[in-house]
This record gives structure tokens, sequence and C-alpha cells, in this order.
């Protein structure tokens, strides 16, 4: 740890530049890393939940060797959509996680409640 206190104003500066460059340096490195692929694109468009999308690419570039097709991974997404409640959409990282591509979802035809006025 530097003692900045016995430093000149000369020093001081140098030191100052010299973090803020690095900072700099660190910071183009994680803009790089957020260039998305056109597929993964294509993917969140389509998938009903925007949050965290970071997350999500992040676990999409380390489930891509295991990932579907494209197109199969968008019809499994439209599945989602048709039969899952929106409440209850997961987070683009977790269904990606999970490998819900798999998932075998019910089709619902109709909604039955029960007459709570009787």
């Amino acid at each position: 740890m530097i003692d900045y206190a016995g430093l000149d104003d000369a020093e001081l500066s140098k030191h100052f530049i010299a973090a803020k460059s690095e900072m700099q340096r660190r910071r183009k490195k994680t803009d790089s890393a957020h260039k998305y692929s056109p597929e993964f694109l294509e993917f969140y468009k389509a998938y009903p939940r925007k949050t965290a999308k970071l997350n999500a690419w992040k676990v999409w570039q380390k489930m891509t060797p295991h990932l579907p097709t494209l197109a199969v991974t968008l019809k499994a997404v439209e599945a989602l959509t048709a039969n899952t409640d929106p409440e209850y959409y997961p987070h683009p990282a977790t269904w990606l996680n999970a490998a819900r591509w798999d998932d075998e979802y019910k089709v619902v035809t109709e909604t039955r409640y029960r007459d709570l006025t009787k």
C-alpha cells in the first residue's frame, strides 16, 4: 500500500494518472465482453421477461456448446409464453441454466374458476 502522505504533488499526480489509465483499461475490457452475439440477441428479444441481460449473456456463452439450435430454443420460449402465467416466467439466465428448453409444457386450453359467490 502506498503512503500518499509522504508524496509531493508531482508523485501524487503520477500515481493518480496511472490509476485512472488502469481503470480505463479495465473498463474497455469489460465493455468489449458485452458485445452480444446475434443469436443471443434474437433469443433475448423473444424471451418474455427482460431482466438481468448481462447474466443471461454470461450463461448463454457458457451454455453455447450445450444449447440446441436457435430454432428449437425459440420454439421452447414460445411454448413457455403460451403455457405459463407471466408472473412465473423465470429469469432468462435461470431458464438457460436449467436447460428449460427440454421442459414439456402442458397446453392450457381454459382456465377454471371456482364460483365463490355461492
